[in-house]
C-alpha cells in the first residue's frame, strides 16, 4: 500500500517476510496436523472426498512447478 502525505512524499507499507521452508519431519507432522484439521469434523465419506480433493491439488501444483521449471515452487 502506498500512502500520500500532505508533504507530497510516499512510504510504503512494511514488506511482509517470507514464510520458512519446513522440511523433513516437521513438514510431515504440519501436513498431517493440516490434514486432520481439515476433515476433523466430517463424515467418513466427506473426509475420503477431502483427501482425494487434496491429492489433485497437490498434483496439479507439482506439475505448474514442473512446468515453470520451479517459479511456484
Amino acid at each position: 500500500m502506498i500512502s500520500k502525505n500532505k508533504n507530497k512524499k510516499f512510504s510504503m507499507a512494511r514488506p511482509i517476510q517470507n514464510t520458512p521452508t519446513i522440511k523433513g519431519e516437521d513438514a510431515k507432522r504440519f501436513r498431517k496436523g493440516l490434514l486432520e484439521s481439515l476433515t476433523k469434523k466430517l463424515t467418513p465419506e466427506e473426509k475420503d472426498a477431502k483427501k482425494k480433493e487434496i491429492k489433485e491439488m497437490e498434483e496439479n501444483y507439482n506439475l505448474l512447478v514442473s512446468i515453470s521449471g520451479g517459479t511456484f515452487y
